[in-house]
């Protein structure tokens, strides 16, 4: 993940929210309303997809519903929560409630407009997997996800997250890690292997039930 274009795409937004705020009180009512009524939108759509794991088949798209949702949620604070009286002490609890977003939790998603095309792995019975890496290209601060997906029939561009694990370098080689779905196709082996010459095992070869 490249830390300072993430940042970047994260500060451009809301230097953008920012001057919105500062010009508020010009835009007609209406106009007012359906940019609230679209930042709500895209909230209640993120939030009930994230909650059942559901997503597209193309990261870049998901990582900009996430950056749409991240947008919406600085738009209550910046635009709204902070024209409240008094406004020195809505500003500082603006402040307060939007920094934490600069953490690397909020980043990693982020991070999927800026990530080369992952390869997906078909696994049959429409499971598919993918090897997400993440980090700063270290061994000892990166590593991969390995996500398992179920895309529908009737769904072409729709998938859900069944099942994922993640690995990090220092303790096994995690961009070589796999997936193999099971006769029962409710469940998976997932395998991180081990490093040339490390004397551990493979990492967590077993058996995993689906979500």
């Amino acid at each position: 993940m490249n830390v300072l274009l993430s940042l970047a795409v994260f500060l451009i937004f809301t230097v953008a929210l920012i001057l919105l705020r500062s010009r508020w009180p010009m835009f007609p009512a209406q106009a007012r309303y359906r940019m609230i009524a679209i930042a709500c939108a895209v909230s209640l759509v993120v939030g009930i997809c994230a909650a059942m794991k559901w997503g597209t088949v193309y990261p870049w798209l998901n990582a900009s519903f996430y950056v749409a949702a991240m947008t919406s949620y600085e738009f209550f604070i910046i635009v709204l929560f902070t024209r409240l009286d008094p406004r020195w002490l809505t500003s500082i609890v603006g402040v307060v409630v939007i920094v934490p977003l600069l953490s690397a939790s909020v980043f990693l998603p982020i991070s999927g407009l800026l990530r080369k095309p992952t390869v997906t792995v078909d696994l049959g019975s429409r499971f598919f997997s993918e090897v997400l890496p993440w980090g700063t290209g270290g061994a000892q601060t990166s590593g991969t996800d390995l996500t398992i997906y179920y895309r529908p029939k009737g769904l072409l561009l729709m998938q859900r997250e069944v099942l994922s694990s993640r690995y990090y370098g220092g303790q096994c080689n995690a961009w070589a890690a796999y997936a193999a779905l099971q006769p029962d196709h409710r469940s998976a082996m997932m395998v991180c292997p081990s490093w040339p010459g490390q004397t551990a095992g493979p990492v967590h070869p077993g058996v995993w039930r689906f979500k």
